[in-house]
């Protein structure tokens, strides 16, 4: 299972480490592709359960995840990952511009609500500004 929270540290001049949670394969695969060549250490799963499996024995820095998954959606995947590590961030990306679904996924800690099809740029631009805004 995973640690506490005060496993969780900065990695001063390191590449971050992103986790991009995304069942549809091929989306998953060109995210992490692009976000690799902006200079992100990323791995890529599709359910909830990859996710807390690899999140066990690779802390992201930063969780890109959509909403609608197999298994507990990105929501309770956020949830249950906060109270492990209380400063991960995130970012939804999801396929539904919903008020409700924005609200819900900041009440569960994401940053950040990128509709599909995103642009790289963007969600470049949004896990950066995580850091340097020091959240």
């Amino acid at each position: 299972m995973m640690s506490d929270g005060a496993s969780q540290v900065a990695r001063p001049k390191a590449r971050l480490h992103v986790l991009v949670v995304e069942d549809h394969a091929d989306t998953a695969s060109a995210m992490q592709k692009l976000l690799s060549l902006h200079g992100f250490t990323v791995r890529s799963v599709g359910s909830y359960r990859q996710a807390l499996s690899t999140a066990t024995e690779w802390m992201p820095d930063v969780l890109i995840c959509d909403i609608v998954l197999p298994g507990k959606d990105g929501i309770e995947l956020m949830k249950t990952m906060r109270q492990a590590y209380p400063r991960l961030c995130g970012i939804v990306v999801s396929g539904h511009a919903d008020k409700q679904l924005m609200h819900k996924s900041r009440e569960a800690g994401f940053s950040d609500y990128l509709v599909k099809p995103v642009q790289i740029d963007l969600l470049v631009h949004a896990i950066r500004r995580m850091f340097v805004s020091g959240n």
